[in-house]
């Protein structure tokens, strides 16, 4: 697993106090809610090059064995704490909005991914995400997944590109 990989090279340390931070304020099992129900399959994506320093560009994929599950999983988070001196209003934890038919979430744990994964995924912090297909993608703002849903929607994708196609 992942978390293996980073004991192995090293970069496990120091993330131990911030996974337990987010066991802290989730009251969960992080990797249990977070991956048992994911496959497999996991991508790292940027649109543009980081040089540029613009995090909006960078989502992470992962692919669901169980959309249900997935959703429920996703869903079962705790309203995050107010800070101090801060009234609560009764807001909701997480925005939730519909753009070409895709609802658009916020997961409230931000740093979830580089906290878990490593620095390769610190441009992924605020955690919105919708579900496209068997997968849910994750990224900086409601903006960048509409710009995703948009592609995937007008089939602006690799996988219709022609000089792509030819490539592979």
């Amino acid at each position: 697993d992942y978390k293996t990989f980073l004991e192995k090279s090293n970069s496990w340390f120091g993330r131990e106090q911030a996974v337990k931070q987010i066991v802290e304020q989730c009251k969960c099992n992080i990797y249990e809610k977070m991956f048992s129900w994911a496959e497999n399959e996991m991508a790292l994506v940027m649109t543009e090059p980081l040089s540029q320093g613009n995090p909006y560009n960078s989502y992470v994929v992962l692919r669901s064995a169980n959309m249900e599950t997935t959703r429920r999983l996703l869903e079962a988070y705790p309203r995050p704490l107010p800070k101090e001196g801060v009234k609560e209003t009764g807001k909701k934890s997480r925005q939730k909005n519909t753009y070409l038919e895709h609802e658009i979430k916020q997961l409230m744990l931000p740093s979830v991914f580089p906290v878990l994964f490593g620095d390769l995924f610190s441009g992924v912090q605020e955690n919105y995400y919708t579900e496209i297909g068997n997968y849910i993608i994750f990224g900086n703002s409601e903006n960048a997944i509409q710009d995703i849903i948009r592609s995937y929607s007008y089939q602006k994708t690799l996988s219709k590109n022609a000089s792509f196609i030819s490539l592979s």
